[in-house]
């Protein structure tokens, strides 16, 4: 096989495997639910705009939020640990390879831009510009992804870590600057911004490849940490068994299981309890989805509270379809099987732990609903009703998961 080939090959191998994944999710209860979230944002989207006060800084969020999206860049090079040995000696060869690779990243993460500046389309025509205007921003924001992309690829030559960050920062400061004058449709500053940027691309970025080699030890680590990302966002929905986990001592947080009983049956509530605090995954899971479920409901319309209601007993199962693959988290580990702990204790003391942060989710956004409508009559019909679905969902629907993942697993 040419080197050639073998990006084709890499990608071919990488997307075979991601569509696996995606359709498993795709099938999934969890997707229907974000569905119906997408469903409601669209719903109440024209509500939510003539709610945003006139004052609001428009212009200067979009460029902040742009600016970041921009800055943010990966390039896929699909390389893994052996090439430090059979690759390596061939770097000089390779110029077909890691052009693939550029474009395969430029490409990738446009389509993440040119959704997001999709969604953002109503607010950018209601404030800003007119459709057109839309699509030369569009196209702009494009090309200046392709910009970043490769001044990325150019950074990754240097050895020092710091270095890289330094020139990000001022690339950050780059890309603000211009996406502000994009956003205000000044187009001769964008134009000479522009043009600074060119510059940089053939008198600064461009040289760093012929003065610096590649660093394959951080170019195959940040493969891995990609690859990881994305097997960890398909373990909220579906079981990935070859995930690397990440761990983070919470001190605070995991030391709340010491104080538990010293007895047979809290074996499993102490081991999924340490989990769930020390997990780099479980619990980041529960505080993003607080934080985005609260600011949904804070955007909600006064006139549309009951959405509100919706909102909040969406993002509370939706905490416990991800929450629920704990289960799965030890079973690669052979010392969790040796307990002498019978297999329903172990169910029981994953649907406690799902219970329980269930529970705490719903008091969290019965407060958020409250702080909103003042109401504390949605306040108390969301808390009843995300009340119910958590006794639903824990005594009804948990036991069929578990009997299904059993059956899989035998």
């Amino acid at each position: 096989m040419s080197i050639d080939q073998l990006w084709q090959e890499r990608a071919r191998e990488f997307w075979s495997v991601s569509r696996r994944y995606i359709t498993l999710m795709a099938n999934s209860g969890l997707m229907v639910a974000i569905g119906g979230i997408v469903l409601i944002i669209g719903i109440y989207y024209n509500s939510f705009l003539d709610w945003l006060p006139s004052t609001f800084p428009v212009v200067q969020v979009l460029a902040v939020l742009f600016a970041f999206m921009l800055t943010k860049t990966s390039v896929r090079t699909f390389f893994q640990t052996g090439d430090l040995v059979y690759l390596l000696p061939m770097e000089a060869k390779m110029n077909h390879y890691l052009q693939s690779a550029l474009r395969y990243s430029w490409f990738m993460q446009s389509i993440v831009l040119a959704l997001v500046l999709f969604l953002l389309g109503p607010l950018y025509t209601d404030r800003i510009g007119e459709f057109n205007q839309l699509l030369i921003t569009f196209l702009i924001l494009i090309a200046a992804k392709g910009w970043n992309v490769f001044a990325y690829w150019s950074e990754l030559r240097y050895q020092y870590v710091s270095q890289q960050w330094k020139l990000r920062w001022l690339r950050f400061v780059v890309n603000l600057v211009f996406v502000f004058f994009v956003f205000m449709l000044e187009w001769w500053f964008v134009l000479a911004v522009g043009v600074v940027m060119i510059l940089l691309f053939f008198g600064y970025y461009r040289p760093l490849h012929e003065k610096y080699r590649l660093k394959w030890d951080q170019l195959i680590s940040l493969e891995e940490e990609r690859l990881n990302s994305f097997y960890t966002f398909a373990n909220a929905f579906v079981d990935v068994p070859h995930i690397k986990a990440r761990i983070r001592r919470r001190s605070i947080l995991s030391n709340q299981w010491n104080r538990l009983v010293t007895k047979q049956s809290n074996t499993y509530v102490f081991l999924y309890g340490k989990t769930f605090a020390r997990s780099g995954d479980y619990f980041g899971i529960m505080i993003r989805l607080a934080i985005v479920g609260a600011l949904l409901i804070y955007a909600t319309p006064e006139d549309l509270q009951g959405l509100a209601v919706v909102i909040a007993i969406l993002f509370t199962y939706i905490t416990g379809s991800q929450l629920v693959t704990i289960y799965h988290h030890h079973k690669t580990m052979v010392w969790p099987e040796l307990y002498p702990v019978p297999e329903q204790v172990r169910q029981q003391s994953v649907q406690s732990l799902v219970r329980n942060v269930m529970v705490i989710q719903s008091i969290w956004f019965t407060i958020i609903t409250f702080i909103t409508s003042w109401s504390i009559f949605y306040s108390m019909i969301a808390l009843f009703m995300m009340l119910l679905m958590v006794i639903a969902y824990v005594k009804v629907q948990l036991p069929k998961w578990f009997k299904q993942s059993l059956h899989a697993l035998s």
